[in-house]
């Protein structure tokens, strides 16, 4: 089946994003086993009801009712381009088979203090709430400003990973796609940013107006 016609209606027609290749929904406490190897869900369900709990405090979780989460591979962006001030869409990844490979495609969304924070998508999922309440989230790993230099001189913003490990962001914050590519011969996993990839991203990373 094509994944761009299995697209998930969003809750309000008004949001800058879509859902797409939505999977069969299943508990948190299912996600978090089903991935029990991998470091990012390391108490994802605590941890999902914690930040829920703090963004969300209007739509309280009982410890004993379930949240249901329905993943989704692709994530589409709308953003207005700093170019012509057009609107523009990214398709976004988080697709452990795309193709018979992993991608988890990065992004730029607003955080505090920050417009211009990145991550890599770990999980695009719809959160279904008792009471018939659903958001849209993301688990992603952020990255930050890295602090290591190489020994050519470059102009290129770099970035590696932040600590503290994976956080959950709602798409409403997501603003587009970045592209991020390793830089090989680092100490540890150091990124350049392609600012080069559109005249957007050039005019973002670089603060141009």
């Amino acid at each position: 089946p094509n994944e761009y016609c299995r697209l998930v209606s969003s809750p309000n027609t008004d949001t800058h994003w879509k859902l797409g290749a939505a999977e069969s929904k299943r508990t948190s406490i299912r996600i978090e086993t089903e991935n029990r190897n991998r470091s990012t869900y390391r108490n994802f369900n605590m941890h999902l009801r914690e930040y829920l709990a703090t963004h969300y405090p209007q739509h309280p979780v009982h410890d004993d009712e379930d949240i249901q989460v329905e993943p989704c591979k692709v994530l589409y962006a709308k953003f207005q381009s700093k170019v012509d001030w057009n609107g523009e869409r990214d398709i976004l990844r988080c697709n452990p088979h795309f193709h018979g490979r992993e991608r988890y495609d990065s992004i730029i969304y607003e955080a505090q203090g920050d417009d211009l924070a990145m991550g890599r998508l770990e999980l695009v999922f719809r959160c279904h709430l008792p009471r018939n309440i659903t958001l849209d989230l993301a688990l992603i790993r952020p990255y930050r400003n890295a602090t290591w230099t190489p020994r050519t001189r470059t102009d290129c913003p770099m970035r590696e990973w932040a600590t503290g490990g994976s956080v959950f962001i709602s798409l409403e914050h997501v603003t587009r796609g970045a592209l991020l590519c390793p830089i090989f011969g680092a100490p540890r996993e150091v990124f350049y940013v392609i600012d080069c990839v559109d005249e957007d991203m050039f005019l973002r990373i670089n603060n141009i107006d």
